[in-house]
């Protein structure tokens, strides 16, 4: 989006209200010229100052547009990397102390059927 800030005061009027001779002999018409470039002038820098409003306003917007956003975008990244470490490390330590009782048990097994193994080996010897 663009945002165009108006700069251009009326240089018109501002000219000629220098140019007007409001001295020791000015006229009449040289005061109401005066008083003329006065409200052109005046009116001029009322619709700068209403247009430089009307830009500070949106980019206040902007900026509130872009808060948001920020907390928005903290948010997601805080929900998705949101992870209970204590309940994952507690996880973790119950898998791998079933995974090592699996591993003893399994030690076990294989030593109990060679010694049955033995044992027989051991009596065919004895009879033989």
């Amino acid at each position: 989006m663009t945002i165009n800030l108006p700069v251009a005061v009326n240089a018109a009027a501002i000219t000629a209200l220098q140019s007007v001779n409001i001295g020791a002999t000015a006229t009449a018409q040289n005061y109401s010229d005066a008083v003329t470039n006065v409200g052109t002038t005046q009116t001029s820098n009322n619709t700068f100052l209403s247009d430089v409003a009307g830009v500070t306003s949106s980019l206040n917007s902007f900026g509130n547009i872009s808060s948001t956003i920020q907390a928005n975008t903290l948010s997601a990244v805080s929900d998705i990397s949101n992870v209970n470490d204590a309940s994952e490390i507690a996880t973790f330590t119950s898998q791998t102390v079933q995974q090592q009782m699996a591993s003893a048990m399994l030690a076990q097994a294989n030593m109990l059927s060679q010694s049955v193994l033995s044992l027989f080996g051991n009596l065919g010897k004895t009879q033989g």
